[in-house]
């Protein structure tokens, strides 16, 4: 249904989860320890979650309520169902 507002905003940020992720390897590689690796994995975690929430949020701005207002509510139903069933 094309790019959502967002769509540049959660790009960049997952660029930046996906440069995170690969320092996370190198902190391995190098021996660091097992405590402040799953610190940053945590960090990881949380940047995806925020990321989903921006993502998600837009989804149902712009795919969910679209369709709705053009009366294809059983779609726009179906959507929300099938994206909640996904993070819950």
């Amino acid at each position: 249904m094309g790019k959502h507002k967002t769509h540049q905003k959660v790009c960049r940020r997952l660029a930046r989860i996906a440069g995170h992720v690969k320092s996370i390897g190198k902190m391995i590689d190098d021996g660091r320890s097992c405590t402040e690796v799953l610190h940053q994995m945590e960090a990881v975690v949380a940047s995806l979650k925020t990321a989903r929430k921006v993502f998600l949020k837009d989804h149902l701005i712009h795919c969910v309520i679209k369709s709705a207002g053009k009366g294809n509510s059983r779609y726009a139903v179906n959507q929300i169902n099938s994206s909640l069933k996904e993070i819950l």
